[in-house]
């Protein structure tokens, strides 16, 4: 079956109420800000066919605080790269 493809630009800024995202297999685009600032946002999952991801979306969450989510200066979501921590100022 059909279900969300995309998560839009700014679709759950700053919702500090946000704790876990898990994705659906269809979601393949994360937009610009989509996550931004969901300070407590500390569970990201999912994204095996994830092809584009704006590396603001997750900007201020618990989950690029937390070291334990990063190999080495790089962050996953499932096998997309997101984030290099040498070309973004974190």
């Amino acid at each position: 079956s059909d279900g969300v493809t995309e998560i839009k630009e700014y679709a759950f800024n700053e919702l500090s109420a946000l704790k876990t995202v898990a994705l659906g297999n269809s979601v393949t685009r994360i937009e610009n800000k989509a996550f931004y600032f969901c300070s407590k946002l500390a569970s990201f999952t999912g994204g095996d066919s994830l092809q584009n991801f704006y590396a603001s979306a997750l900007r201020g969450t618990a989950f690029i605080r937390n070291e334990d989510n990063w190999e080495d200066d790089f962050l996953y979501l499932g096998h997309c790269l997101i984030l290099d921590r040498n070309r973004w100022n974190l």
